[in-house]
């Protein structure tokens, strides 16, 4: 069954923007019958405007992103074009893509992810833009009522299991309610609800952090300079390494390592620490120097495995890809060549392969980390 979402669409531009279409486009919408999550109503005075920003993201069924040449040049902009693409999922669209005074190919240098999308040109009217946009709104809702009615229609020949999508992410457990036993549609909305749970609490932190901070947008040139300072200063050094993927906390470079199959010692600028165009903030600069990378491309994963292991109690695989989400890196340098430098690297994800135990309380089943 489709979620209920509070409003219909949230839309997403550069604040440049608001002036030229966004906040036009705004009013049309909403003269239409939609209702509209947009910045320059929705936000109050001392509101805490990351949380608000990220409710209505999470509020809204369609993201309305407004590209722009001002839009792909910003970092929170982006961040809120990733998250709708995340929850994106086949036969589901979620973006809605308007191309304002920008071209395939601007979007291309920025990421081919963007260019790879039918956008709807402001260039043609905002009567036009309205339009479509009203239009592939009331097609995605007339095919949720469809799967909405046919999901009745089996319950009442009693053909279908009946499941309850009541998801909750709750310290370490995840709810789903069930019947008899975990089907495979109930299998995949609980660990969507992990996935999102975990992406919600690293954008959080991330979010909190750079505000905290007053951090910036750098490039990996700039905090290879830093590095490579650090790794040239002579003194005694000490490594630190953890991994958290929301359930579980790893320490020691061994076990990291070994968790995440990968070599972390060899993670540095130069190879952007593995990740692929990720988004950097350069924290602090100094004695101390800290720096975050926000991996910016999409995750995938797929349940692989699952078995029985007694009446109440299922055990399920789930396999990801591009798994590693937020890197976090300090560098302390050591005050005097007989002192003692540091270097601390958080990593936060998922593992390549995580095992998860179905338990049934109750009724309800409960995904947790095995």
């Amino acid at each position: 069954m489709p979620k209920a979402y509070e409003y219909d669409a949230f839309i997403s531009h550069a604040v440049e923007d608001k002036i030229p279409i966004a906040n036009e486009l705004c009013d049309r919408l909403q003269k239409a019958g939609l209702k509209i999550w947009y910045s320059g109503r929705e936000l109050n005075a001392g509101d805490s405007i990351s949380a608000t920003i990220s409710d209505g993201l999470n509020q809204s069924r369609f993201g309305i992103v407004i590209l722009s040449k001002h839009y792909i040049s910003k970092t929170w902009t982006i961040r809120e074009f990733y998250h709708f693409m995340a929850r994106e999922k086949e036969g589901q669209k979620v973006i809605l893509p308007v191309m304002y005074n920008v071209g395939l190919e601007d979007l291309a240098q920025k990421d081919l992810t963007m260019a790879d999308r039918f956008g709807i040109k402001a260039e043609q009217g905002l009567d036009h833009v309205v339009s479509r946009l009203l239009e592939a709104i009331s097609k995605e809702k007339d095919s949720e009522k469809k799967v909405k009615h046919g999901s009745r229609r089996w319950l009442n020949i009693g053909l279908a299991v009946s499941i309850l999508l009541a998801l909750g992410y709750v310290g370490k457990t995840i709810l789903t309610k069930t019947s008899e036993k975990p089907t495979i549609e109930s299998m995949e909305a609980a660990v969507k609800a992990r996935v999102a749970a975990m992406e919600n609490t690293i954008l959080t932190t991330n979010l909190y952090n750079i505000k905290k901070a007053g951090a910036k947008p750098t490039t990996i040139e700039s905090i290879d300079s830093l590095y490579t300072a650090f790794k040239n200063m002579k003194s005694y050094y000490r490594n630190e390494y953890e991994f958290n993927n929301g359930l579980t906390t790893v320490r020691a470079k061994k076990n990291v390592a070994a968790i995440l199959q990968t070599d972390v010692e060899a993670l540095r600028p130069a190879n952007a620490y593995g990740l692929i165009l990720p988004q950097i903030f350069l924290l602090q600069k100094g004695q101390s120097v800290k720096y975050t990378l926000l991996n910016t491309q999409p995750l995938h994963y797929s349940i692989s495995e699952s078995r029985q292991l007694n009446d109440s109690t299922y055990s399920i695989l789930v396999k990801y890809d591009n798994n590693i989400r937020l890197i976090e890196v300090d560098l302390t340098f050591a005050e005097k060549a007989s002192g003692m430098k540091k270097h601390q690297m958080l990593l936060m994800g998922f593992r390549h392969e995580e095992v998860y135990s179905l338990l049934k309380r109750k009724g309800i089943w409960s995904l947790t980390d095995k």
